[in-house]
């Protein structure tokens, strides 16, 4: 699906057996981070979370609680 603001990809030229080719599309990570906050979500949902963990905590013995 194409969006009419998404960012314009680069090229790069390339040669293969004599002959340049254009490379395939590459996008610039900041561009498409920026664009994803522009369009779909606010700053507080952009930032990152760290997963839950799941299963029984560990036992710590008490000589190596601080």
């Amino acid at each position: 699906m194409k969006q009419e603001n998404f960012p314009e990809p680069r090229f790069s030229f390339i040669e293969v057996n004599g002959k340049k080719q254009k490379s395939k599309p590459r996008w610039i990570d900041t561009e498409i981070s920026e664009w994803v906050s522009q369009e779909y979500c606010s700053q507080s949902e952009m930032e990152e979370r760290q997963p839950e963990k799941s299963g029984r905590k560990r036992k710590v013995s008490d000589e190596f609680r601080i």
